[in-house]
């Protein structure tokens, strides 16, 4: 009975004590992502939402308002309850969401291609794969700046899938 009686007052003062110590504990506010947010999607007020959190638990550039992030647009994809955070979304849709943090050499453009898998040579391709591209010109043969041979009458370059 003694047993039975000490755990009763053990579990209450423990009950008791962390009430204390969350009641005091700073709160923040953090807006993560209420759904998944690809590439190019201009964030909405049901795209994200708000949770309460201690400020130390997280990176400093994680938005605290939804304010901050209606209107903007995701540059990295985010993923349903992640965190917003400021490297992850830009005011608008521009070419430098696309380059992902490469360094482009000067005069050098980004393109998209879309491609079928079962037209990435049979499926082989996977992102992130070195590929050479090739330019060809109907019935103009361009000089041969980059050390090919020229017989393709193409300019060979270098880009990653």
């Amino acid at each position: 009975m003694r047993r039975s009686l000490y755990l009763v007052i053990f579990v209450l003062l423990s009950g008791v004590a962390g009430f204390f110590y969350y009641s005091q504990t700073r709160q923040a506010t953090a807006v993560i992502a209420a759904r998944d947010l690809t590439v190019g999607t201009r964030i909405q007020d049901a795209d994200v939402s708000l949770r309460r959190i201690n400020p130390a638990s997280v990176n400093h550039e994680v938005l605290k308002t939804v304010d901050q992030a209606v209107g903007q647009v995701v540059s990295v994809p985010i993923l349903e309850g992640q965190f917003v955070d400021t490297r992850q979304v830009a005011p608008a849709k521009n070419a430098a969401m696309l380059g992902s943090g490469l360094e482009m050499p000067a005069g050098y453009r980004i393109i998209g291609l879309p491609v079928a898998p079962a037209a990435a040579v049979g499926g082989v391709l996977k992102p992130g794969d070195r590929v050479d591209a090739w330019q060809g010109c109907a019935g103009h043969r361009p000089p041969n700046r980059t050390g090919n041979s020229g017989r393709s009458g193409g300019a060979r370059h270098q880009h990653r899938r």
